[in-house]
This record gives structure tokens, sequence and C-alpha cells, in this order.
């Protein structure tokens, strides 16, 4: 297990990133614990924009509330839940002390170790019981008797590492292949790849919708948001070349994809930006 950099967000927010085991590359990106302690007591509010990647979140400290476009999804938090792909801004209430470990999944992830279409938890957090009704016995109550971060990772680890194990997880390579174009910007054409597999475009289309919970076009519109939002936060590059760079019709066109995927356009968005928001955004 490889430790990443820390991320020291503010000076009362601290990420630690960890890299999966070998075994579990393919189905781990890889795991953060988040950790927030202030003593003012105040509320909090974050907001999580789309990236592409569903997760497993395991709570320990206050409650949370998760809301969507689809109201209160889940309130005073679950301590473990299942985290879907999500299409819209999500807004996160927290309370002065927030500590967590979240396990950050591929994109077929979700369907891999539960053997359930993705599609299921599109825009969804559910309780990891809901799903696996010994989850709590099995695996949260050990996370709770340590407090020693790479122990806990350890413990996740095992508990996947049986998962897979008696799933035989793995992705189908239509799948692996399509997401490694998109992340990659290099073309990609459905009706080849159907063809080289010998299955229809329908069927194909079918079966990574259920693979990554979304269909591909969303994907690829949720992977160059994340690109814009880095560019925009990180580089000198003037908007209308990343706009040019990123193969967005116009200027028009980016803000717009912004404004749907972040609630607001990137003037308003960085203007103020909320420290608690870079807790949830794609850290690549």
């Amino acid at each position: 297990m490889l430790r990443c950099n820390p991320l020291k967000i503010t000076g009362d927010i601290g990420v630690d990133c960890f890299m999966p085991s070998g075994a579990l590359q393919s189905i781990v990106k890889y795991y953060w614990i988040v950790k927030v302690k202030e003593t003012t007591g105040d509320k909090k509010v974050a907001k999580i924009s789309p990236t592409g990647f569903p997760e497993l979140i395991f709570h320990f400290g206050d409650s949370v509330s998760i809301n969507t476009c689809k109201g209160t999804l889940v309130d005073k938090q679950s301590e473990s839940i299942i985290a879907g792909q999500i299409t819209r801004p999500v807004i996160v209430d927290m309370n002065s002390h927030l500590n967590c470990l979240c396990v950050k999944l591929h994109p077929w992830g979700l369907s891999a170790l539960f053997g359930i279409k993705s599609t299921e938890f599109l825009n969804q957090a559910v309780s990891l019981e809901n799903v696996i009704p010994q989850a709590k016995r099995l695996i949260h109550e050990q996370l709770s008797c340590t407090s020693d971060d790479t122990e806990k990772i350890r413990i996740v680890e095992g508990y996947l590492h049986s998962m897979a194990k008696n799933k035989r997880v793995s992705v189908h390579p239509t799948t692996a292949k399509v997401i490694s174009s998109i992340r990659q910007g290099v073309e990609y054409q459905i009706s080849e790849l159907a063809n080289d597999f010998h299955i229809s475009n329908r069927t194909l289309q079918r079966r990574l919708n259920e693979d990554i919970g979304i269909s591909p076009k969303m994907y690829s519109r949720i992977v160059r948001f994340n690109k814009a939002y880095h560019l925009i936060k990180n580089s000198q590059l003037k908007m209308q070349d990343i706009c040019f760079n990123l193969g967005y019709y116009d200027l028009s066109h980016m803000i717009n994809e912004f404004v749907e995927f972040s609630g607001v356009s990137p003037y308003q968005y960085f203007k103020n930006e909320n420290p608690y928001n870079s807790l949830f955004v794609n850290q690549e």
C-alpha cells in the first residue's frame, strides 16, 4: 500500500491518499481519508460536482446530509454508504467534525463488486447495509475499533479482496477500452468495437451503461468538465484557449456545461471558492 502526498486544503482540513494493492488496482482508483475539525461548531456546506467515479464512504465523525435535485437522499448519513455516479451538483451539509474513509472506485467498480447494474446507483447515495445486510458487522465495527488510518485501509482491502474473490471480479474489455479512450482523449467508434466483439451497437451501449452507470457520452462530458475545472483553477491559460483545447464549440458552450455540473459559472465558482468544495472534486 503506497501513501500519496497528503493534501492540506486549509488549516482545519487534511486529506491523505493511498494507492490500492496490486490485486485491487483494477477496481479501486485510490483511497482517501478526509478529516475536518473545527472549534466553532458552525455547520459547513460543500458542493460535490460529478467526477465520473463512484465511491464507498465510511463515516466516523459527525453526521452528514446529502441533498440533490431529487431532495435529501441521505439525512444524518448512514455510517457506510454507496455513492453512485452523479450527473448534477450535490450539496453536502457537514457539522464541525468530519472524519471519513472514502474508496474511490474505477467507473465500473460498483458493477464489478456488487454484481448489480451501476445504473441502479445513479444519482443515489444509499446505505451499504441495503446491499450487504451484514456490512456493519463485517466491516464498519472493525473500522471503528482503530484510529490508525493505514489499519483502516487494510481492513477495507481485506473485505474488498474477499468480495472480488467470491465474485471473480473483472471488467469487460470493451468497457475498459472505452473508458481509457475517453480519458486519454482518443477517438473511438462504438460500431467498430461492437464488430470487434461480435455484438450489436445496442448491446454494447447497454453494457457500457450498466457497467459505469451513465452513457459514454455523459461520461465523456464529465471528464471534459473536470479537465476544464483544473485548467481554469490551476493554469495560466485564457478561457478561450481552454475552450479550444478541450474541444468545446465555443466559450458559451463551455460555460453552460460548467454551470450544469457545478451549479454556477466558472467566474462565480472561483470568485469566492468554498474551501470545502475542494474535498470533493476529482484530485487527478
